[in-house]
């Protein structure tokens, strides 16, 4: 979260490069296999939230390379929990699965098994990742695409 903020600031200043030093430094520094970008947490995936920060300070320094490592970790990591939490109940498609738990965690009728409800929270914060994550890629790939377009 540290470096994050470091290199968020220093890229609102418009030292993208020295963010990126920042960014960069971290990633080569940290195992990657003790502490991942996409990990797991029964926390509403606090983890994940933390990186997610990591991975706006990527895009705002303008590091593809970095966020695209990002992503792709915490991208898989989301993934593999959606897919747990359908195999606790019936098979239905992620975002059923998050209109139903954020339905189940707002005390309305939902069609998530005993299992499944243990994990609502869990499954709404998943599904809203891989949504911000989406959306980010998106946005940094019109971006970067108007970026390159001769006015």
């Amino acid at each position: 979260m540290a470096h994050a903020q470091i290199a968020e600031g220093l890229a609102a200043a418009g030292r993208k490069a020295d963010a990126r030093t920042i960014l960069e430094h971290y990633d080569a520094n940290v195992n990657e296999a003790n502490f991942p970008y996409g990990m797991s947490s029964n926390l509403g995936n606090a983890d994940e939230q933390i990186s997610s920060y990591f991975l706006a300070a990527c895009y705002e320094a303008d590091d593809p390379a970095l966020a695209a490592k990002v992503t792709a970790s915490m991208k898989k990591d989301l993934e593999q929990q959606l897919r747990y939490y359908i195999s606790l109940g019936v098979s239905m498609p992620n975002e059923q699965l998050a209109f139903n738990a954020q339905a189940a965690l707002q005390g309305k009728s939902n069609s998530l098994s005993d299992r499944q409800l243990a994990f609502a929270q869990d499954i709404v914060s998943a599904w809203q990742l891989l949504r911000q994550l989406q959306q980010w890629e998106e946005q940094y790939a019109k971006s970067r695409t108007m970026q390159q377009t001769p006015q």
